[in-house]
């Protein structure tokens, strides 16, 4: 994906925390995120926005996702963590408005023209950091930047944990695999990651693939997708806990989506069980990718998906696939909705035609 693209993506975001920022009920405030957007990141959120749709139904997966990711930071941090690393940060204000101890380090990793504009807006907001806030330019597509993390002063020693919001499917799979192998060299054992992983059948639904058709018009490409993100995110060194988008967003108050019925959500939710998403892996130790652990993988698996709780020692979070197939964008959902909805009726009368055909003799 070309700069333009990755600075389209960051604006594009920042603009779904200025509308959560605004809600009644918002799950968290940004002070800075309506500036970082500017007016390009409202704009693209028109463009990708249906007619008739309103604005937090267009970002009804921003609040979610960021509060997820927020408490994560803050969990990991309070439990020892001295150290963050955001991949891919682009306009991200989590070193200026968590409340984190000031002593953290939060590193911020991405192109440098990207860090460059999004310093200058900062700037003119008088924005000052709650802890200490470390710029990295790096390309994280290219082989250098752990080195470049490593000369900032990352300790490698010390526990940390990274942060890979909204950036696996951007990249080639290829890519990812030496993304996770470099976190995994870098991370001392416990630390943690939190990474979102889209389903393969997601990036093949007919019904999605409009979208997909526009956001690469505008050199915007979803490359990776997989069924599998526990055993692909295994293979490279890291142990993960899943729990669905739905779940987490329900007990925000968020879910079902506007417009859409709780039987059908429930429905396509148990229908559909492949994970779009997937957040929050603990570094699987480093005597090998394949070990897990059984005493801590029990010990994963046993705790809570979501809820906040003292000790806890992992988080995970995924979007279910089907009716809920969209991130980053707010049109989506609904399109996806009626496409399945229009295809499922159409094979059914087609099944039907072909075995009353078939009964009739007729050509």
């Amino acid at each position: 994906m070309g700069d333009d693209g990755l600075a389209a993506t960051g604006r594009l975001t920042a603009a779904g925390r200025a509308v959560e920022s605004r809600r009644a009920d918002r799950l968290f405030e940004d002070p800075l995120a309506a500036a970082l957007a500017g007016e390009e990141g409202f704009r693209l959120m028109e463009q990708w926005r249906l007619p008739g749709m309103s604005e937090e139904q267009a970002t009804i997966t921003i609040g979610p996702r960021t509060r997820f990711y927020d408490d994560l930071v803050i969990e990991v941090v309070a439990d020892g963590h001295g150290q963050v690393v955001l991949l891919a940060a682009g306009m991200d204000t989590r070193a200026f408005r968590l409340p984190l101890p000031a002593e953290t380090i939060m590193f911020e990793l991405d192109l440098p023209e990207l860090l460059e504009q999004k310093q200058t807006i900062l700037e003119q907001q008088h924005a000052e950091p709650r802890c200490h806030r470390i710029v990295v330019p790096a390309d994280l597509a290219e082989d250098g930047w752990p080195q470049a993390l490593t000369t900032a002063g990352f300790d490698h020693a010390a526990q940390a944990v990274f942060v890979a919001e909204g950036l696996s499917w951007y990249l080639t799979k290829e890519e990812n695999a030496r993304l996770l192998d470099d976190l995994a060299s870098l991370a001392a054992p416990g630390s943690r990651l939190g990474i979102d992983i889209v389903s393969r059948d997601a990036l093949e639904n007919p019904a999605v693939a409009p979208f997909f058709e526009f956001t690469a018009a505008r050199g915007i490409r979803w490359q990776l997708g997989t069924n599998d993100p526990a055993g692909f995110l295994a293979a490279h060194g890291w142990r993960a806990e899943v729990s669905n988008f739905d779940a987490v967003a329900r007990r925000l108050g968020r879910w079902p989506p506007p417009g859409v019925p709780e039987d059908f959500a429930r429905s396509r939710c148990r229908s559909k069980p492949q994970l779009l998403h997937q957040r929050c892996a603990r570094r699987a130790g480093r005597v090998g990718p394949a070990w897990l652990g059984p005493r801590s993988f029990q010990a994963l698996r046993q705790e809570p998906s979501y809820a906040r709780k003292a000790g806890s020692r992992s988080r995970s979070l995924c979007l279910s696939d089907g009716a809920q197939a969209r991130d980053r964008v707010g049109d989506v959902s609904l399109t996806a909705i009626a496409g399945a909805r229009r295809a499922l009726r159409h094979e059914r009368y087609r099944r039907r035609r072909t075995s009353a055909l078939r009964r009739t003799g007729s050509p």
